[in-house]
């Protein structure tokens, strides 16, 4: 799979786009990748690349990429917001987490609605703050791709 997103950054950097809205696009994408809340990266993606004229390839790429970091992640932002905030008592286990969901939607927004609303503000802050560590970065990566790229032409 990384072999594919770096197929599609080579390709894309063939069209005119530059290493800069590239780096910008896959740390964007990333970043929106693991955004807490399921079912929405697609979209934020999406608009993200509109908002700010990314490539929507490559941001879309690489948040299909990272999908299982977001599965991964979800419980670490709950458990994260849960040392630093009074959500009360909510079951963090994966499993009582989906069960509880199944059991009734309305009971499981009333309970975790708080625990989703302090993860997002917990992924904004570190969003803000890893998309300026992460850019310069990816675009030196990129860099070398490309260069590597144009001397095995």
């Amino acid at each position: 799979m990384f072999l594919k997103v770096k197929t599609v950054i080579l390709d894309q950097l063939k069209t005119g786009s530059t290493p800069d809205k590239i780096a910008e696009a896959v740390v964007a994408g990333l970043l929106i990748g693991v955004f807490p809340v399921l079912g929405t990266t697609t979209l934020l993606a999406g608009l993200c690349g509109y908002l700010f004229k990314y490539n929507q390839i490559v941001i879309q790429s690489v948040n299909y990429l990272v999908y299982p970091l977001q599965i991964i992640m979800i419980p670490i932002y709950m458990k994260i917001v849960s040392l630093f905030f009074d959500v009360g008592n909510v079951p963090l286990r994966p499993d009582l987490v989906v069960a509880k969901f199944k059991e009734s939607p309305k009971e499981f927004f009333q309970l975790y609605g708080l625990v989703g609303l302090y993860s997002i503000l917990l992924w904004a802050i570190g969003a803000v703050v890893l998309f300026f560590i992460l850019k310069p970065i990816i675009k030196s990566v990129i860099n070398r791709l490309q260069s590597k790229k144009e001397i095995n032409i």
